[in-house]
């Protein structure tokens, strides 16, 4: 994940995680973090470090086609790139991730851009599996 984004991604870009336990792993390994803005599901935190207290009404309470708006929104009025790392199904999330990764698509394709897979979620080579999806907010 870190090495697609550091090859890929550019300043100002936006990198949002779903779930917020994937954020750790991957902000430790990203180049010059401080030139993106990162952004975690379900409480909308940095990804450095996971907010356990009261984690499943946390995650129960949160709404990912909010997020979803938000996020597309600030990297759409900024002119950026947006960055999902996520993972479907993932435990207590039920269909969440995959929510946001859904309506992040139909938001980009609607303003002309889209989205591309850059790294798919790979079960038997992983321990913690997960995918990296770049969204474009406006075509060409």
């Amino acid at each position: 994940m870190a090495a697609a984004i550091n090859a890929q991604a550019k300043p100002g870009d936006i990198i949002a995680f779903c779930p917020d336990q994937l954020g750790p792993a991957v902000a430790r390994q990203i180049d010059h973090p401080s030139q993106y803005d990162m952004v975690t599901f379900p409480r909308r935190t940095p990804p450095q470090i996971v907010d356990w207290v009261d984690y499943a009404d946390a995650v129960h309470a949160a709404d990912p086609n909010a997020f979803a708006a938000a996020v597309f929104d600030k990297a759409a009025s900024s002119g950026k790139h947006l960055w999902l790392v996520w993972e479907p199904m993932y435990q207590t999330y039920g269909v969440k991730c995959e929510t946001i990764a859904t309506d992040l698509l139909a938001s980009a394709t609607k303003a002309g851009g889209g989205g591309r897979n850059v790294v798919t979620s790979h079960m038997a080579l992983y321990y913690e599996p997960m995918n990296l999806t770049e969204y474009a907010t406006s075509g060409p």
